[in-house]
Parts: C-alpha cells; structure tokens; sequence
C-alpha cells in the first residue's frame, strides 16, 4: 500500500520513501513551489530527520514517555525528557518543545550536544505526527513490529552492545538508555 505524505504543520511532513531497499521514514520540513506551468509542489529540505526501520521502532518506544512529561508539563511541573534513539539521533522534550536531532561530541567532551540538523515540534505538531504514524502503520503496518537495535539477539552480550555504532556511536562515551 502507497503511503502519501501527512501534513504534520504547514511546511513538516511524515513520509515513508524506499532507498536502495530500505524504507525510511522522515519527518522534514519541506518547501513549496510553483513550476512554470503554476502547479504547486514541494521538495524536502534537509531540515528533519529519517528513521531506519531499527530507529524507527526505537522512537516509538519513546511516544507514552513523551506524553506523559507532556502532561507533567501541563500539569505544571518542568519535565524534561532525552533519549537516546540510534546512531547520534536523540529526542529531547523541554519547555513543551520536541526536538529530534543529531546530538554530536567535540573532542574532549563525554555529553552529547545538539547539532543543527534535525527538527523541532511543538506540542501540537507532535499530536499531529502522532496521528499520521497513525495512518503510516495502517499503510505499513510491518513497520510497528520492528525492533530497536539495542533489543536485538546479539546485544545482550555487554561487549557486543557496546561494539554497535548504532547503540553506541561515539567512540569512548556510553549512552545510556
């Protein structure tokens, strides 16, 4: 089943696109245009993030954590929330802001810090998504049923987890999840 883009907010967007065999999915920010002939379109920026199907299943994890400092938030306390999704990809949730992105290190350092690349949802957008993961599982339903990398067979080995650059991608920093 062909699964057509949600609109998340004016410009962001849930797609599902095949690459050399794998499906991705991407939540980006993409651009509108008109062509010569004024047929509108859009193209995707590189503002967003993609998901292979491990990290994919890995952020779905993250969702009811989400919510639920989103209702602490609400409630009045100050949540924050950051884990770990794969590779150097992390969702973060402070001051009712979601932000998913790459996460680097500068030589010397053992935190992670945020990088430019990646995308930041507000509370609304994020109810949003929440419902075009909705219909991307409808029209993919075997991405639900992936598993997280750090859930798979080999990894309950401690030296094998530790090895994985997708659990572990910065050379001498443990991420905890």
């Amino acid at each position: 089943m062909i699964f057509e883009p949600v609109i998340i907010c004016k410009d962001t967007l849930l797609s599902c696109i095949e690459f050399k065999g794998i499906e991705y999915v991407h939540i980006r920010k993409h651009k509108s245009f008109k062509d010569i002939e004024g047929v509108e379109g859009h193209y995707p920026t590189k503002k967003g993030v993609s998901f292979t199907p491990a990290r994919w299943a890995s952020f779905l994890s993250s969702i009811q954590a989400v919510d639920a400092k989103i209702r602490e938030n609400e409630a009045g306390h100050n949540g924050q929330y950051k884990q770990h999704i794969g590779g150097g990809i992390f969702l973060t949730l402070d001051n009712r802001q979601i932000n998913i992105r790459r996460f680097t290190i500068s030589d010397g350092e053992t935190d992670p810090i945020p990088s430019s690349c990646g995308i930041c949802l507000s509370v609304h957008q994020w109810s949003n998504l929440k419902k075009g993961i909705l219909a991307l599982h409808h029209a993919k339903p075997y991405l639900k049923e992936t598993t997280p990398c750090y859930r798979q067979e080999d990894h309950y080995e401690p030296a094998l987890l530790r090895q994985c650059r997708e659990c572990n991608p910065y050379e001498n920093v443990q991420i905890s999840f």
